[in-house]
């Protein structure tokens, strides 16, 4: 069974959702059998001028459910009703601004005692989350204490005003407006479905509270927000695009009200007028403990002026009142015509036919002279959105443990059609007791689907499922109940949630869906792989230095027929038959060595590999994925496995394992594996898996999977070159093939294994600033190029460290994805002492050390020079770690000559032989001011990367450094990349 989340208490007393399944409604069983079951909405009947009706009867008034007449029970006027009414007053924090909210809250002070005299009144708050500032009361005085802290504190924050703002000032800065656009539309829609999600969650928030009539008085400028208006005119030829079923809908909160019982009355002042503020006349009443803020926050600054870009639609407010038969005010005058029109409503209450084929309703009154605002659908169905919301917050880890249905869900994968995935997803129900009585057939159900994919849509999916008595195969007593449904899963869908409610009950359940694969579709092991058992391990051996002859055991399953033993890529070894242990001579020096051991099965297949790195230094810290390994393909279901290289000095916090940026898993103790979904319909990107120590350092390993030509050939080491193609003037070069690349190792052509562009892959930085007393007067501007070029790096992707340097290096920021912590890392230096470059350097690489795939360094400095021994083994840790290092130096000489004159050529080759060592490059300039342009002209490099790979053929007796060249076929192109690679025999 698979885990079950919960949230929020089961929806009250449930028909089945008219509208949208097309199905009947259900009512409640009152307690008195020989009643009708029924239904009861409030509504206002009143005259044009909004005066109280005279007495009516229940014969005056007529009622259609579903196009069908119904009988009309009881017509009693709202305050006379045998069950109080609920009022709440709502106050949206977040989407409103402080004017609306403290006006509001003003003149509902005034009314208080008008509001207790129709019953219970409570206050609400959201900022974001919905809290409780007043639970329900009849007091006056407590309710004007509520309403006085409301007014006094001004909390709410105009989200919505400030983003668009924000937006409006950055297109006047010179940013693209299109992009601007997509991106303040992408954060205003999340802040509206989160505020609306908070919202219909209150709403639905109804079970043993009775049937009695409910109030909302709610000032949420959000609900009457129209981002695509208000962006679409803005975003010039690159207008903003919405994405399907992004925008929340007026709709959904009507449907929710309505099965509810809440009538809403959206409440807010769109013209400037007299600053409450201005006239509060304190008194005994005032809440102890609050003082009033006369200050910006304390007044009024609702006016509509440009210098205020959110215009609330006022339309969106009166078409979810005259749905629900409330009414909006959104002018002084209309607000105090709302509370004489309160004395008008009524509560109606008729008879609810067993069935129906729609839920709507109608409410008519026989006196012409009248008119009558009433919902426009009957309460008691769970609407579609109380789903949606549930799958939302299941799928962002936000639901308690409040529901009461045990579910289970499994989505199997039988293949993919036109760039999707054709899927079944398998839903099982426990069968459980409702006051004692078994749920039996006839029963109805909605399953929801809330399927996630990788670019944070959240697609919903519904579908009705009718429990029939007496149907062929129908399980045990005991057994759950179980549907299957067909669907197609949209590409790059990577979690899933289901729902299911009872929609005669207003039971409900949730669970995380388990993803399978038939036994045609890979799963991320290879043919012959044991998931539970390794065929083959390499058992460690005793002592820390090893050299000369040593014996190397290993452990293997009875279908290994074959083990080969390969140290540094080279076959030292073969092993036909058990024991398949080898001694293997290791040679005299002491090096650090890696000890690869590949089993094959009768037929010649690789079935496992194990590896060993021998004399491995103590303090190194390191993780590989050797599980999947590179090759096939692996889609779904897919166990990754971790191995770890923990320092002496150190401890595992936790192994954290990705699919390209999203956290799927976490491990806090070995065995490090973990099945993670390779998304389906879309599976190519990469898997990452990061290993953090307790004292914050981290380390990590990426592999890219499902990507054509990346594969791993047996026995030999398989080179990655990470290339960047220049033109004349030093631009990067675009859209090359493979067919314009060779690739020449101790000027040996080499075939190439497998070709991309690999600008989109992730971006492990170092950036090193040069913070010593002599650039005291420089450190504001390169500050400012540094921050720039940290907002250039991919926030969902990159990840970077910070060094700063004077007489000694420091490590500012350790390796984070954080570029606003990095940043305030920049901002925090400050110049002292000399210039230690070389330590510097070396520390950096260090960090990048412990690091797989691309990966580059940064350094800028002002071009003091340190101890020749410094440099020396700074190169041969720039020669060992293969990164690209972009050196600039800020030195007027070398900038003049471009290090070509006779006082900066020795100095200047130092920093040209660092750079080449790794395919990096440098920079000379004069002064700061062309700082940003260098740090542009870098991140256009970085994002410009090819990468090749080749396996390389070791000559034994081959000369120990290889020079590797890269050369393209095209005029005035050239390549860059690492100077050459060190082989260890």
């Amino acid at each position: 069974m698979i885990r079950s989340i919960r949230h929020l208490p089961a929806l009250g007393v449930a028909v089945t959702l008219a509208a949208i399944t097309g199905l009947g409604a259900t009512a409640s069983e009152p307690d008195d059998r020989d009643e009708p079951a029924s239904l009861a909405v409030s509504a206002e009947i009143a005259s044009r001028g909004g005066k109280a009706a005279r007495r009516l009867e229940k014969e005056d008034l007529t009622v259609e459910v579903g196009g069908e007449p119904v009988a009309v029970l009881d017509l009693v006027p709202l305050g006379a009703a045998a069950e109080p009414a609920r009022i709440a007053l709502y106050f949206d924090y977040s989407l409103s601004r402080p004017g609306p909210v403290q006006r509001v809250a003003d003149r509902l002070r005034e009314h208080a005692e008008s509001l207790v005299a129709l019953g219970a009144v409570e206050v609400i708050v959201a900022d974001p989350e919905a809290r409780t500032l007043l639970p329900p009361t009849q007091d006056v005085g407590f309710l004007r204490q509520a309403l006085d802290r409301i007014f006094v504190s001004a909390e709410a924050t105009d989200a919505l005003g400030e983003r668009r703002r924000t937006f409006l000032a950055s297109v006047a800065a010179g940013a693209d407006a299109g992009e601007a656009a997509q991106a303040a539309l992408h954060d205003e829609l999340l802040m509206l479905r989160s505020q609306q999600d908070e919202l219909i969650r209150f709403l639905s928030h109804r079970r043993d509270r009775g049937d009695g009539p409910a109030l909302l008085l709610i000032v949420d400028e959000g609900l009457a927000a129209d981002p695509m208006d208000f962006y679409a005119g803005r975003g010039g030829a690159g207008a903003p695009t919405l994405p399907a079923g992004r925008l929340p809908t007026i709709r959904e909160v009507t449907d929710t009200a309505n099965a509810y019982r809440w009538s809403v009355f959206p409440l807010s002042f769109l013209t400037d007028g007299d600053d409450p503020a201005l006239r509060y006349d304190p008194s005994v009443e005032t809440p102890v403990g609050f003082r009033l803020r006369l200050g910006a926050r304390g007044r009024d600054h609702t006016g509509t002026t440009d210098d205020n870009p959110f215009r609330p639609v006022p339309e969106r407010w009166q078409a979810l009142a005259a749905a629900t038969g409330g009414r909006a005010a959104s002018t002084e005058k209309e607000l105090e015509g709302l509370f004489d029109r309160l004395a008008a409503r009524y509560l109606v209450r008729f008879a609810a036919p067993p069935s129906t084929a729609a839920s709507a309703l109608r409410l008519a009154v026989a006196d012409r002279s009248l008119e009558i605002r009433a919902p426009d659908s009957a309460p008691g169905a769970t609407p579609e959105a109380i789903s949606e919301v549930r799958v939302r917050r299941a799928l962002a880890e936000l639901l308690d443990d409040d529901s009461e249905l045990e579910i289970a869900a499994r989505i199997r994968l039988p293949g993919e059609i036109a760039g999707a995935t054709a899927a079944r997803l398998e839903t099982e129900v426990q069968r459980v007791d409702v006051e004692g009585e078994a749920v039996a057939p006839p029963s109805r159900f909605r399953i929801t689907l809330g399927v996630h994919t990788q670019n944070d849509e959240i697609i919903p999916r519904h579908e009705l499922w009718l429990l029939q008595p007496g149907e062929p195969g129908e399980p045990a007593e005991s057994a759950p109940w179980r549907h299957d449904s067909d669907l197609v899963l949209p590409p790059s869908t990577d979690s899933a949630v289901v729902v299911v409610e009872n929609l005669d009950t207003g039971q409900w359940g949730i669970a995380d869906v388990d993803f399978g694969a038939p036994s045609d579709v890979a799963t991320g092991s290879r043919p012959g792989r044991l998931a539970a058992d390794r065929p083959l391990s390499l058992l460690p051996v005793d002592g820390q230095l090893q050299r000369g002859k040593v014996w190397f055991r290993t452990v293997v399953h009875p279908e290994v027929d074959r083990v080969d033993f390969l140290v540094n890529g080279r076959r030292a070894a073969r092993r036909n038959r058990s024991p398949f242990d080898a001694e293997i001579d290791l040679g005299t020096a002491g090096r650090t060595m890696q000890l690869v051991a590949v089993a094959y099965d009768r037929a010649g297949n690789e079935i496992d590999r194990d590896r060993l790195v021998i004399n491995e230094p103590a303090e190194s810290f390191w993780v590989r994925i050797v599980e999947p390994e590179p090759g096939g393909r692996h889609v779904g279901p897919t166990d990754v496995e971790a191995r770890l290289k923990v320092p002496q000095s150190g401890a595992v916090d936790r192994v954290d394992f990705y699919w390209k940026e999203r956290l799927l898993a976490t491990a806090i103790e070995p065995p490090y594996r973990r099945r993670i979904l390779i998304p389906v319909g879309d599976p190519e990107g990469f898997l990452r898996v990061q290993a953090t120590l307790t004292d914050g350092r981290a380390t990590e390993d990426v592999l890219v999977l499902n990507r054509a030509g990346f594969g791993e050939q047996i026995g030999v080491e398989l080179v990655e070159l990470y290339v960047v193609a220049n033109d004349r003037d030093g631009k990067p070069v675009l859209g090359l093939s493979e067919a314009d690349f060779q690739v020449f190792e101790d000027k040996s052509l080499q075939q190439i294994e497998s070709f991309a562009v690999a600008g989109n892959l992730p971006l492990s930085l170092g950036l090193a600033i040069d913070s010593s007393s002599s650039l005291f007067l420089r450190m504001p501007a390169v500050k400012r190029a540094a921050e720039s070029f940290v907002d250039s790096l991919e926030r969902s992707r990159d990840r970077a460290f910070l060094v700063g340097f004077g007489s000694e290096p420091r490590l500012v920021r350790s390796t984070t994805s954080d570029f606003e912590s990095l940043k305030t890392g920049v901002r925090a230096l400050k110049p002292y002492g000399s210039t230690a470059v070389w330590g510097a350097l070396t520390m950096a690489l260090e960090q990048l050390d412990g690091i797989t795939g691309r990966k580059a360094l940064v350094v800028f400095y002002d071009g003091d020079d340190e101890d020749e021994s410094f440099f020396e083994n700074s190169l041969k840790l720039a020669r060992r770690s293969r990164v690209p290092i972009y050196m600039i130096l800020v030195n007027n000489e070398a900038a003049r000559t471009q290090g070509r004159s006779l006082s900066s050529r020795a100095f200047v080759s130092k920093l040209d032989r660092i750079s080449r060592a790794g395919g990096g490059r440098v920079f000379y300039v004069s002064t700061t001011d062309d700082l940003e342009a260098i740090f542009a002209q870098i991140s256009a490099e970085l994002r410009s990367h090819y990468l090749i790979t080749y396996y390389p053929i070791l000559e034994p007796g081959g000369p120990l450094w290889r020079p590797v060249a890269v050369e393209i076929d095209r005029r005035g192109v050239t390549a860059r990349t690492i100077e050459g690679r060190g082989v260890t025999w």
